[in-house]
Parts: C-alpha cells; structure tokens; sequence
C-alpha cells in the first residue's frame, strides 16, 4: 500500500522542523535546552517515519501531540528565540518551528477527524416490538433478545 500524499506531506513538516530544531542547536548554550532539542529533533524524525511507515491513527495522534507539546515548549520562549538562523520579528511573532508545529496541528487535526468520525457509533431507539438478533459480538452470544430483560416473556 502506497502512503497517501497527505501523510507525505506531513512527514516532509516534520522533518523540516526537525531540520529548523537542528539548525538551532549550535547556538544553544544551556545543556538542558540542548538535552531538549536533541528530544525534540528525535521526536520530530520519530513522527515522520511513523507517518510514511503506518499511516495510522496512532501515528496522526503521536504528531499531534508531539506538536501540542513543542507550541507548549515554545510559548515561554522570548522574542528572539530563533531556529535555524531565522529570528522572530518581535514579541508577537511565531518562530518558524512553531509555526511548522501549528500547521501540523491543524493537519492532524483534519486526518483524525475524517478517519474517526466513522467510527463513532450510531444512536437509534431501542425497538419494543419483538424480538431482535442483530449476531454475536465481544461478550454478548448470538440468539439473545435486545429489546428486553432476561425473564421478561
């Protein structure tokens, strides 16, 4: 199975903010953000190669969270936090990984939607006139009446 073009894409984000985050760790002085980084880096290349790998649901949700978690990290970060050699321009600017990690945002957030909204069960009325088999599942053996109460006639 060939991985659709939207996974592609998203996996291309992904590894750019990874590169973004790479070109933003020469200058880091403090070992923790560093430490921080270097995660960020893995996490970002992690997320790329489950989505052009699977292509899952997990995989959609793993970059999903992943990015929540960086817009997170980069929220506290002062106006002149820069990845790559592009510096924001002023306290209202969103650095580029960030701005990367929001669209990857939105992205899953589309691919999740589409993909689970079929999943969600339908809600209809229960039916009071007779007996019903809608087949066996998980825990529940074919034959048995839905519509009432064991003993109930």
């Amino acid at each position: 199975m060939s991985t659709p073009i939207v996974a592609r894409a998203a996996a291309l984000l992904a590894v750019a903010s990874a590169v973004l985050h790479g070109g933003a760790l020469p200058g880091t002085t403090n070992p923790w953000l560093a430490g921080l980084t270097v995660a960020m880096i893995a996490g970002c290349l992690f997320c790329a190669g489950e989505l052009l790998i699977r292509d899952t649901v997990r995989a959609w949700v793993l970059v999903a969270i992943m990015n929540l978690a960086m817009i997170g990290a980069h929220l506290p970060m002062p106006a002149g936090h820069h990845h790559g050699g592009l510096v924001a321009a002023g306290a209202a600017a969103l650095p580029p990984a960030a701005a990367v990690a929001v669209v990857e945002v939105l992205l899953a957030a589309a691919v999740l939607f589409v993909r689970t909204r079929a999943l969600a069960p339908t809600v209809t009325a229960a039916c009071q006139s007779g007996v019903h088999d809608l087949g066996a599942s998980p825990g529940r053996p074919a034959g048995r009446d839905l519509d009432r109460l064991p003993g109930s006639g």
